[in-house]
């Protein structure tokens, strides 16, 4: 009876362990899901204000010293922008950087 007693117990605590590891892990998927939301919704506002004046790639990397892959990962939500590179967009488009990423005024 002891024993049997010990084995549930030790049971219980495993899948008490196992449900908090679950939560655990669908928290991190949820913010994962919500970082790429972001990524690609910066990506579409800076392809947008790039398409909006016509400019292509190549273009818009003649102008800005920017490659042309980096540009290309930033409007595909593969990668952000570091600051310094908002920055310089938004000076080349004569925009604020809130304006370059989409963000709306409060």
């Amino acid at each position: 009876m002891h024993s049997s007693f010990s084995f549930l117990r030790i049971r219980r605590y495993i899948i008490i362990y196992e449900y908090v590891e679950v939560k655990q892990i669908l928290r991190i998927s949820n913010k994962i899901v919500q970082e790429e939301s972001t990524m690609k919704n910066y990506g579409e506002a800076i392809k947008e204000q790039r398409v909006v004046r016509g400019l292509t790639l190549k273009q818009l990397e003649k102008e800005t010293g920017i490659t042309n892959a980096s540009l290309s990962r930033w409007e595909n939500g593969k990668m952000i922008p570091s600051i310094d590179c908002c920055v310089k967009l938004a000076d080349f488009y004569g925009i604020t950087v809130d304006e370059l990423i989409g963000r709306e005024s409060r």
